[in-house]
């Protein structure tokens, strides 16, 4: 979280207190809903390259799948294995029949990943909505 490129899109660069404060979000999350994303590790190794999964807070604007990965792994198809694994997981176990996307508008390879995955376009999140400065792209699809 601290490399801005890594972290350009998801609220930009943290500080170490910062960034456990997100990852204790993340981790509390199982605790307080059941579900959360999952740390996507490399098999070969165990190092862990990123996130995905399920995220829906208190507000959100629909059940979403995200995902975020190490630059170095960017391109590789981590990204687009693991929102599929935890997209057909939501279906699955947690009942979901629609999911999103929350994306930067800048972001192009988050839009082209979501489109490879079937989702498309439905709207834009207006500012403010989620403390976001400007108007973010929401992605989805129905299973």
């Amino acid at each position: 979280m601290a490399d801005p490129d890594n972290s350009r899109f998801i609220g930009g660069p943290l500080g170490a207190r910062a960034a456990w404060a997100s990852l204790s979000i993340m981790a509390g999350a199982w605790g307080l809903h059941g579900f959360g994303n999952f740390s996507v590790l490399l098999k070969s190794t165990g190092q862990w390259i990123g996130r995905a999964g399920p995220w829906m807070p208190p507000g959100w604007p629909g059940p979403e799948i995200g995902w975020a990965f190490l630059k170095e792994n960017w391109g590789e198809g981590y990204a687009s294995e693991a929102a599929r694994a935890t997209m057909i997981w939501s279906r699955d176990v947690l009942g979901w029949d629609h999911v999103i996307h929350i994306i930067h508008p800048e972001n192009s390879p988050s839009m082209a990943l979501a489109e490879r995955i079937g989702s498309h376009f439905e709207r834009e999140l207006p500012a403010r909505t989620l403390d976001n400065a400007i108007p973010l792209l929401i992605f989805g699809q129905k299973f």
